[in-house]
């Protein structure tokens, strides 16, 4: 395995979910090094699509060519093409660990279709609109961080709760920037 920022003996990977930074070395402290690297390859993958979502500079056909290189090695008859490994390489990387380990690629697919409406969509008429844009953005991180810890699947809905709950956090907590760099207004 190649070394990496993220490895299981530096720091946890910046944590797509909005714990605070020291609550997230110590969660992270308690995992067992497999835990921690296969679950760094899932936040690789999250950080990879909101950088996509979220890049202020990027033209929207930019940012579309990106999430089609991230969504490519979860479908077989797509071709990433010209695609800059910096995008396949956090996608191949989840989708690489998934089929090893038996886990439904659907969530991944959830993750890059959030990504992809914060491209055009830039306002949420209410909370209910939200939350459907919390259902695909944060409940998959959740479910499968469950997956990959080997969780309980009965406790798929709890796992899927608590990441809305981190994601409402962190509209809040970032909204200011959202607005400034990117236009975007989560909060109804």
């Amino acid at each position: 395995m190649t070394e990496s920022p993220t490895s299981s003996e530096s720091a946890p990977p910046p944590s797509p979910i909005g714990a605070e930074p020291w609550t997230a070395a110590i969660a992270w402290a308690l995992l067992d090094t497999p835990a921690r690297d296969d679950l760094a390859v899932l936040f690789r993958f999250v950080a990879a699509a909101r950088a996509v979502a979220d890049h202020p500079a990027l033209s929207i056909e930019r940012k579309e060519a990106a999430l089609a290189a991230l969504a490519s090695p979860f479908d077989a008859t797509a071709a990433a093409g010209t695609a800059d490994a910096a995008w396949t390489a956090p996608a191949q990387a989840l989708a690489d660990l998934l089929a090893r380990r038996g886990i439904d690629s659907r969530a991944a697919w959830q993750i890059l279709q959030a990504a992809g409406q914060d491209l055009r969509k830039t306002r949420y008429r209410d909370w209910s609109d939200l939350l459907m844009w919390c259902r695909f953005s944060a409940a998959p991180v959740g479910a499968l961080a469950l997956h990959i810890l080997d969780g309980d699947a009965t406790a798929t809905k709890a796992a899927e709760s608590l990441a809305l709950a981190v994601q409402m956090t962190e509209i809040v907590r970032r909204a200011p920037s959202h607005y400034r760099w990117l236009g975007r207004v989560y909060l109804p």
